[in-house]
Parts: C-alpha cells; structure tokens; sequence
C-alpha cells in the first residue's frame, strides 16, 4: 500500500502519469467455438499458394545489394483449377503491405476470397501479395525448417540454436541480424523502387493492357495505401502526353483496407499517423518537410548513416525483436495449449527486454519491481494473443481481435506506452497509434493463462466475455472477429512470412519530404498523373477501432469520392484476419465487398 501511495505522489509531480495498485477479476468461463462452414483442409483443396520470383535485376547503388534482391517476390492465390494465364480471370487483387509487414498479411485473405469467389459466385480469381525488396534480407532458413518438424522441442531448439545461440542448424549458421551499417544500398530501396515493382509485376503476369483496365483491382493495407496512391499517380516514362503508362490507366479498380486512397497532398497527415516512430526518433528533422532541402538533408543522413536506412530504434525496436512473432507462433504450431517455455528462455537482451517490458507492464509499481512476463506462466498461443490483440498489445497498428486469455485472475492496465513515450531511456517511440481499447494484464504467477478465442467469449443470448461475477466486461462479441489459430499460422506459413524485419527508412523519406510537393519529380518520383486517383473507381474498408478511424474523426483526412465503409469493431489488421468461416457467430464484411466491388467494376 506503501508503494502505490509513493507512486501515486510521483503522479501528482508529473514524474510518471501511471496508476493503478489492485482491482483484479477472474473472467468466466469459455463459451463453445462456433461451427466452421468449411475447413482449411477444404480451401486447400480449392486454392493454390505459390511464392513466384520474379528477375528484375537492381541497377545503381541497389546493385550492391545480395543477389536475392533481384528477384521480386509475390505471393500468388488462385484457383487449382483455374485459368493458367491471370488475364482469364474474373478478377485479379494486387496488394501491397503495410509498415513492417510482408505478403504473409494476405495469406488468409486471400485463401479464403479465392475459396469464397469459388464455391459461391462460380469466379475464379486470383490474390497477389506482394513482397517488399528489403524481405531479400530475411534469414529464414531455420523458420522454414522449424516449419516442416510436427514437435515443439525440437522446433524451439532448432530456433532458439539459429538465431540466439551461434549454432549451426542444417548445415548453415547465422551471420547475425544486419546493422544499418551493414546495408548502405538500402538507402535505394524508396517510393521509386517500390512503385516500379508493382508495375513489374502487373506486366508480368498480366502483359496485356486490356487485362489489366477489364480486371487488375490495386490496393493494399495501411502504409499500402500511400504505395496504391503513389501507383495510380505514376508515369512510367516520365512522360505525362503518353498515358499508356500510367498507373489508372491499368486499372479497373482501387482498394484500401483499414488505409485510404488519398490526394497526394494529404500524405504528410497521413504518414503520420501511420508510421509507427515519430520522424525524430529515426534522426530525421520534421522543420519544413516541403523544403526540397530537408528532402536532400534526410537522404543525407541516410547515406552518412546517421539515419538508420531501416525503421528501428536500437536497443528497443529491432530485426530480432520483429522476427520473434514467427519464432513464437512457429514453437505454438503443434501444441498451442502448451506451457510456454520460449520467453523464459531467451537471453536477456536489451531490444528483446525492453519489448517484455513495454507489451507486459500493469503499472508504475510493476514497471520497477516487477514480476516480469518471463515469470508469468502462458500458454504458447496466448504469447501470439499478448503480441498483437488489442487488449493486450499496447501498439494500434498491431491491433487485432483476437479474443482474450483465460484461466487466471487479470487486472486493468495502465496504457503505459503514451507515458514510457516521454522517458529518456525511449524516446520517440511510437507517436502514433496508441490502442483505443482498456488493456488487461494477468495478475498472477501462480496460473496457466490460456487463450480465450474469439469465439469462445460469447454466444448466442450472451454477446459479453465478464468476470465470473458477471459485474465486469473484458470485451464483448461484436469487438472480436479474428481467429488466432488462422492468425498465427499467417506469421509463419510458407517461405515468406509476416511481419518485415528490415522496412527502408528511404520510403518514409519519399513519402514524407517529397512525394507530395513540386520537387517530387526532380526527386525521381514520377508522380505526374495527381488526378489519376479520381477517375478510378476506389473502395475504403476502414476499422472503426483501427488507426484511420481517428484521422477521419478529427478532420486530418479530407473527404473523399470513394466508396469509404467504416467497419464498426474491426482493428488495425482485422480487415486482413476476420473469420470468414463461421458464419453461424459472424459474417465478413470485408470478402464480399471486395468480390462485390470487382463485379460492378470490371469490364469483362
């Protein structure tokens, strides 16, 4: 009691704005999963996925990167029994990535549109994620292996070997997550790059313009809807007389999930909100973005180093602390309901140990003395659910709902990320994107916490998941719509993955500093078609509880002429992982407005 009134007075001073000492409930128990219309055994029969490489070699500076990052990779969905060539498709989904993310972020989506589009419309279409360049810098040799092996042990022995303990796995050992240091041709991998290869690969697998106006529907999530903007504005040739080559004219449609399709000009706005540092925890200085100058400055910096050329912060945000979600969901695969034993294993690192502090952090009380998550006791899908649900993740933009935990005495917790933001050992990190939601934390040493579903917290007569009294609501059912079993398999599944190690400073320098001013063109961005965006047909699917809902309501974004929905509910990565097989407890919104929006649309 002692401690809460001491920290309450540093309160008062304004030294932490942190609270909170007891208060703790046990939830009820877990409602039965609801039935699955269809099985994933099922969509496996129907839908192919294939990582395809495609060359297109790097000139320049980027020539010095490895030899990998010639090829652009694109995770392709289609029919099994589908047209070979993409132009005899109904329709065909581009999508681009996130911040941070990889086409992995597609992987479920995409399965079950092609499914849906299937069995139900009688359409066969097609789903491309794309890959950013900078996956080429992936070491996933020991994720693809874990992958194949049906035993936990021996799939957290081959990882925890890998990548923390300098052991060979297979053969080949790890030469360490890259420093900034490391990679100076990153420094090339902008807007431009980025842009270029969407246009690769729409040429590739749809050569034929026609196709491409009848049936190519472009888009993409959060920070993809800043590259499907750019897209539709761009000249291949730097010539605005030919219009052959820009992007709306290669288009039948636009889409956008929990992202919007913007004028260039609101980009600055926009970007902020996004990006998940502020600009001056990356070394950048926001005075005057417009300047043609500050644009020169950044990729100075960039080039001097002095700039990190990837988005991390040392110490707290960093490669090996984005490729732990498909370390952890890779060690849940075969025995999800098991004993943790993975964060009580890992070294104590400082990138690693600032994240444990930052994701599992009830107080100003706790932030100090502790206990820590490595001495909780978690089940191995509840670490997944603690990483990226929205009751527990601090960080918006992974916010997903995923459910809740189970099995032990929670307790409220203090949004701390917007108070640690502001202390000296953090910085900048995160300006945007704080969770909406109240947080919980578990309250005890003593118990195994599991993971309650998104199901299994309500049914039908009874939509809230309350504590055993039935006085206190965690969630309720029309705020949780994903399922972790599908989630989790996403972060790891295939020969890409989810979430992006290393994501190029230099597209945050684009976009900020020069995309949307006069110097944009000078600056190698061939943005000459800004009125492109509005002679093409555009879909908005916006999360009510997810990062663009806020812009929206505080007047940042503009309105807009496209179709824009928001989805009440739906966080940051719902609009990619709401179920879309148990219709019986919830029917997706997202899969039959896209489908719906490439029937009105196309030109076929």
């Amino acid at each position: 009691m002692r401690i809460c009134v001491f920290f309450a007075g540093l309160v008062s001073m304004g030294a932490l704005a942190l609270s909170g000492c007891g208060g703790e409930a046990v939830p009820e128990a877990l409602k039965p999963s609801a039935a699955k219309d269809w099985t994933d055994a099922q969509v496996d029969a129907v839908v192919e996925v294939a990582l395809e490489r495609i060359h297109a070699p790097l000139n320049g500076a980027a020539a010095h990167a490895p030899q990998a990052c010639n090829d652009i990779q694109v995770l392709r969905i289609r029919h099994r029994a589908g047209p070979q060539d993409s132009g005899d498709t109904d329709a065909v989904f581009m999508m681009m990535p996130g911040i941070l993310e990889g086409a992995n972020g597609f992987e479920y989506l995409g399965r079950q549109m092609v499914y849906v589009a299937a069995q139900q419309h009688g359409e066969s279409i097609e789903v491309w994620g794309m890959d950013r360049r900078a996956n080429c810098l992936e070491d996933l040799h020991a994720m693809q292996l874990a992958e194949t092996v049906g035993d936990t042990a021996q799939a957290e022995q081959m990882l925890f070997d890998y990548y923390f303990r300098d052991r060979p796995v297979a053969g080949k050992k790890f030469s360490g997550f890259l420093e900034s240091s490391e990679v100076p041709y990153l420094q090339e991998f902008g807007l431009a790059l980025a842009t270029q290869d969407m246009f690769t690969v729409m040429q590739t697998l749809m050569p034929d313009q026609a196709d491409r106006q009848a049936r190519l529907f472009v888009g993409g999530h959060s920070l993809g809807g800043i590259h499907t903007s750019t897209f539709l504005a761009w000249d291949q040739d730097g010539d605005a007389s030919t219009l052959s080559d820009a992007g709306y004219a290669n288009v039948a449609g636009a889409f956008a999930l929990d992202s919007i399709l913007t004028p260039l000009s609101d980009i600055p706005d926009y970007i902020a909100g996004m990006v998940p540092f502020s600009l001056g925890a990356l070394g950048l200085k926001a005075v005057q973005p417009g300047s043609e100058l500050a644009y020169k400055g950044a990729l100075s910096g960039l080039n001097n180093n002095l700039v990190p050329r990837y988005t991390a912060i040392p110490n707290a945000f960093t490669p090996r602390v984005l490729a732990l979600p498909e370390a952890i969901a890779l060690v849940a695969k075969d025995a999800p309901q098991m004993e943790s034993q993975a964060l009580a294993r890992l070294p104590h690192l400082p990138d690693i140990d600032f994240m444990v502090k930052v994701l599992h952090t009830r107080n100003a009380e706790n932030l100090v003395f502790g206990p820590g998550l490595r001495e909780f006791r978690y089940s191995q899908e509840a670490l997944v659910g603690l990483l990226f649900d929205d009751h527990f993740s601090p960080i918006g933009f992974l916010g997903t709902s995923l459910g809740h935990l189970n099995g032990g005495p929670l307790a409220e917790k203090q949004k701390t990320l917007a108070a640690l933001a502001d202390l000296p050992f953090i910085g900048g990190l995160i300006s945007a994107a704080y969770t909406g939601e109240q947080q919980h934390i578990a309250a005890s040493t003593d118990y195994l916490y599991r993971w309650a579903n998104f199901d299994q917290i309500a049914a039908d007569g009874d939509s809230t998941y309350t504590d055993k009294s039935g006085r206190y609501v965690f969630t309720e059912r029309d705020k949780e719509m994903s399922d972790i079993r599908d989630f989790s398999r996403s972060l790891y599944v295939g020969e890409t993955n989810f979430t992006e190690w290393y994501f190029p400073t230099r597209i945050v320098i684009d976009t900020v500093f020069a995309l949307p001013f006069e110097h944009a063109e000078d600056s190698g961005l061939r943005v000459l078609h800004e009125s492109g965006i509005e002679l093409t047909p555009r879909l908005e699917l916006i999360g009510g509880d997810g990062v663009i809902a806020p812009l929206i309501n505080e007047g940042v974004m503009l309105p807009t002429t496209a179709d824009r929905r928001i989805i009440p509910g739906f966080n940051h990565l719902d609009p990619m992982f709401a179920t879309a097989n148990t219709s019986s407890y919830f029917e997706n919104p997202i899969i039959p407005a896209l489908l719906n929006f490439a029937r009105e649309n196309r030109g076929i």
